[in-house]
């Protein structure tokens, strides 16, 4: 029985995250320049972490979709496009509509059809939020990867692949990437010019994704040697700057892929199969609405720091306020979830 869990649901994964989702919250609702430039005692694993948690999604979501895509799977293909449009133009209409509403009682909420125009079609303005232009490469990218696996022969796949990985990074050490997007608005360069920065990260998903029911099988002492080694190698390269970092936009050189294929060994190969299910069954309640909370974080966060922190004597942009945008966004995706809308899920999971 633990064995069929394990390899139907793998609970580190989950961890992970939860844990990278609420590292997304504390990168836009924690600034450590607001007032001292220090990290408040005990936090400092939560500031180095902040930098990973987008690297590690776009791992996690080509490990989990590789068979899928290795077999052009049309019809899961069809879905898969639906499940990553719905939640990205629907997030953006919610909150145009919901901040073009408070506008009248705050400026921070001023929403312009530029905004919106701009959020439609590639997730990344300031007034709604810049959040989103990861559903926009992440669409970017599975259309690419759909088309690679079609027109690439099979036994020629793994070739084209690391190829792949290697036009992406010569783009971004030559400057190459920065070059082509750097002249561009920030709405349009933001997302764009992290395309090719987030290809390796697929990559390596697609990769390790062909041997996932092969890894389920590994002995539990095996898995916890992968695990401690992958923390141990993520600790060494957050620590050391082996890497040199190329020009250009953000999530782009080695040294955040090392550090991402770390994490994700680490917590991919605990052997938590053991564990009780009511901790299964509550880690799998905690994480489901993960990407609920990367799509809404925003859309909650302007509202609380603007209506409900002043009467909770809360400042913005510390650390509680960011544990506290994080906790407030999960019960919101908890009470949207019990809506009787066979789209919901699709916004919130």
């Amino acid at each position: 029985m633990a064995d069929s869990v394990q390899k139907r649901y793998n609970i580190g994964l989950a961890l992970l995250k939860l844990w990278m989702c609420y590292e997304v919250v504390m990168v836009h609702f924690w600034s450590l320049g607001t007032t001292n430039w220090k990290v408040p005692p005990g936090t400092w694993l939560i500031e180095a972490m902040r930098a990973y948690a987008v690297p590690v999604f776009m791992l996690t979501s080509f490990f989990l979709a590789a068979e899928r895509f290795r077999r052009n799977d049309g019809a899961w293909l069809r879905s898969r496009f639906v499940r990553l449009v719905v939640p990205f133009a629907s997030w953006s209409l919610i909150s145009s509509a919901v901040f073009a509403a408070l506008s009248p009682f705050s400026e921070v909420f001023k929403v312009t059809f530029r905004d919106l125009g701009y959020q439609l079609m590639l997730g990344t303005t300031k007034a709604l939020g810049s959040q989103m232009w990861f559903q926009a490469v992440l669409i970017i990218l599975t259309a690419f990867f759909a088309a690679f696996f079609r027109l690439v022969r099979p036994r020629h796949v793994a070739v084209g692949l690391l190829a792949v990985f290697a036009v992406a990074e010569v783009l971004d050490y030559t400057g190459l990437n920065k070059w082509l997007f750097e002249g561009f608005c920030f709405e349009v360069r933001n997302p764009l010019g992290r395309v090719f920065p987030m290809m390796p990260y697929a990559v390596l998903g697609l990769i390790a994704g062909t041997r996932r029911a092969d890894w389920a099988e590994l002995p539990a002492a095996t898995r916890m040697s992968l695990a401690a080694a992958g923390a141990l190698a993520a600790w060494f390269f957050i620590g050391c700057e082996v890497f040199v970092k190329p020009p250009g936009f953000y999530y782009c050189g080695l040294k955040m892929f090392a550090v991402a294929a770390s994490l994700f060994t680490a917590f991919h190969f605990l052997p938590l199969e053991r564990l009780p299910g009511c901790v299964h069954a509550g880690v799998a309640f905690a994480s489901r609405f993960s990407m609920g909370v990367y799509f809404a974080h925003i859309f909650v966060g302007r509202i609380a720091e603007n209506f409900l922190f002043p009467h909770m004597g809360l400042a913005a942009q510390t650390f509680k306020a960011g544990c506290v945008v994080f906790l407030l966004t999960w019960l919101f995706c908890l009470l949207a979830s019990l809506i009787p809308c066979r789209w919901t899920k699709l916004l919130l999971e």
